[in-house]
């Protein structure tokens, strides 16, 4: 794992080879083993809530030995932003991406001070998923320096399946998506979230 540092439009990082091309290759297709086809087709595993969102868990298992090198890892990540506290934990699970035309991730920055009664991590990383079979293009994460204005696009961090990025969640961590080529294929991502559990004080939208 390689850790390389950027400061715009924010601090962030991206680490290079975070999983192996084995180890990426293996999440992804128990991510895809455990797919409903029918349900990801007609998008009803997306729906929650009374309404479409815009990604959904994929509940996989990990490999003892795997569990265990992505958790000393993110613990790594939590000493290289001097963030390493034992009231914090690392929670970490596998998502996929719905490109939903109604409910796009627009720019937003997920702000811990605010939302970590909820349940939301100090730390958000995300390690990307795939076979490299195909031109992920457009499929990265996007960061901005205002919420919910596309315009205020400041660069893209390219989807390489293995890689990972993560930032400080803040009042300034803009990023968002934004599918203009739409997605052809899954977009399996492992998410990881550094949380403070005796923070949590309710449901987020209670």
């Amino acid at each position: 794992m390689k850790i390389i540092e950027y400061n715009n439009p924010y601090k962030h990082i991206v680490l290079e080879e975070f999983l192996t091309e084995e180890e990426t290759h293996l999440l992804y297709y128990r991510c895809k083993n455990k797919l409903n086809i029918d349900k990801f087709n007609d998008k009803s595993m997306f729906f929650e809530h009374g309404e479409y969102q815009n990604n959904s868990g994929v509940d996989i298992e990990f490999t003892p030995d795997l569990n265990k090198k992505i958790t000393t890892q993110l613990n790594e990540v939590a000493d290289y932003f001097d963030l390493l506290d034992e009231k914090f934990d690392w929670v970490f699970n596998c998502n996929l991406t719905y490109d939903n035309p109604d409910k796009p991730l627009r720019p937003h920055n997920d702000d811990w001070q605010k939302l970590s009664k909820y349940g939301a991590g100090k730390l958000k990383l995300l390690v990307y998923l795939g076979l490299n079979d195909r031109e992920y293009k457009d499929w990265g994460t996007k960061l901005y320096t205002k919420e919910a204005d596309y315009s205020s696009f400041v660069k893209e961090i390219e989807y390489v399946p293995g890689n990972a990025m993560c930032f400080e969640a803040t009042d300034k961590s803009y990023h968002g998506t934004d599918f203009t080529h739409g997605i052809d294929g899954y977009r399996f991502i492992l998410g990881a979230e550094y949380v403070n559990s005796s923070l949590i004080r309710m449901e987020h939208g209670e």
